[in-house]
């Protein structure tokens, strides 16, 4: 079944993302998405990340409380128990960022804090708009519900090179083209297929594709024929979404089995 965009707040459910922890990986806007879906959600948030973050998930959004590395998951629910959206990552590193968060930390903060879903930025991706993970990569967190992938549509027409992917020569493989060469949809939907079955069969659970940025008519189009690839290509698929984040209408189109 495959359906457009109805309210906003129907993103939470698409995405399997009003409950327990959602680990949001790739590149795209992983850390828009993250506030908007806590924004929508109307319930007690954790928002944190496995990699090195700013001191800001967003400018002027949510500060990070910088937590100790020996600091208990009790303690650490008592620091973030006054805020509705609770933003935490680790101590302070260089270049006015946190230290990113130790996942098995994570799932006891999210006991122990209650909160009703943790929002987990589990990869980096350097600010690229296309990233291949490599070996080791994405830093999931025990016990994650839900893992969305994110590739943004934005990429489509740009080079395959160090402005734009994260990990080039890998992405190039994984595509059947040499860096330097554009990245069409049909290769950005390749190399989205080949990281869905890797890091699913890695977590042994489902990957929810997200093409994210489809933010006009055009970019909307190119997401649809992305999409359609993918889910031609993996029968197995149960569910993609097209999204824009900082459109009134976040959820552009949701493909289901």
């Amino acid at each position: 079944m495959t359906g457009d965009a109805g309210k906003g707040h129907d993103l939470l459910d698409a995405l399997g993302a009003r409950g327990g922890i959602v680990c949001m990986v790739g590149a795209g806007g992983k850390k828009t998405a993250m506030m908007r879906l806590a924004a929508l959600h109307d319930g007690h948030v954790g928002l944190t990340a496995t990699t090195r973050v700013p001191f800001r998930l967003k400018r002027d959004a949510v500060d990070l409380v910088s937590l100790a590395d020996d600091l208990g998951p009790a303690e650490a629910a008592g620091l973030l128990a006054g805020s509705r959206i609770a933003g935490y990552a680790g101590p302070r590193t260089r270049h006015f960022r946190l230290a990113g968060m130790n996942p098995v930390a994570i799932a006891a903060i999210h006991a122990a804090a209650a909160f009703d879903v943790t929002y987990v930025k589990a990869d980096g991706a350097r600010m690229r708009l296309a990233k291949a993970h490599k070996t080791g990569e994405p830093s999931l967190v025990p016990g994650a519900t839900t893992i969305l992938l994110l590739a943004s549509v934005h990429a489509v027409g740009r080079a395959i090179d160090e402005a734009t992917v994260h990990h080039p020569e890998l992405f190039a493989a994984l595509a059947g083209a040499k860096v330097g060469d554009a990245i069409t949809a049909d290769r950005l939907a390749a190399v989205l297929g080949h990281q869905v079955r890797t890091i699913g069969a890695a977590a042994g659970m489902p990957v929810i594709p997200v093409i994210n940025m489809a933010d006009d008519d055009g970019l909307l189009a190119t997401a649809r024929e992305i999409a359609t690839q993918v889910w031609q290509d993996m029968p197995g698929l149960e569910r993609l979404a097209i999204t824009s984040m900082i459109q009134p209408e976040p959820l552009k189109h949701l493909m289901t089995r």
